[in-house]
């Protein structure tokens, strides 16, 4: 899972990520997954070095432009059913 919280952290970047193999092949790329914010979930075909690309959408950059990105293989919460519940229901 390779995510970037920029938007979300109120920053100007405006953030594109791609996934490289080693040769330099695209293998996956996002924009906008949530928010203005990237997400790859991606599983890896065998071992080896990957590169992740960062970049914002129209190349700016500069002090107002942080981010975290963040990469793990942990699990994330996609969405929650019921979205609510009764109060008097745990």
């Amino acid at each position: 899972l390779i995510e970037l919280w920029a938007d979300r952290l109120d920053t100007r970047l405006d953030g594109t990520l791609v996934l490289l193999d080693s040769t330099g092949r695209e293998l996956a790329s996002s924009r906008d997954s949530a928010g203005l914010d990237p997400f790859i979930d991606f599983t890896a075909p065998a071992d080896g070095e990957y590169l992740v690309r960062l970049y914002d959408f129209v190349y700016q950059g500069g002090d107002n432009y942080a981010y975290r990105l963040s990469i793990g293989t942990g699990p994330r919460i996609d969405f929650v059913l019921p979205p609510l519940a009764p109060k008097d229901q745990p």
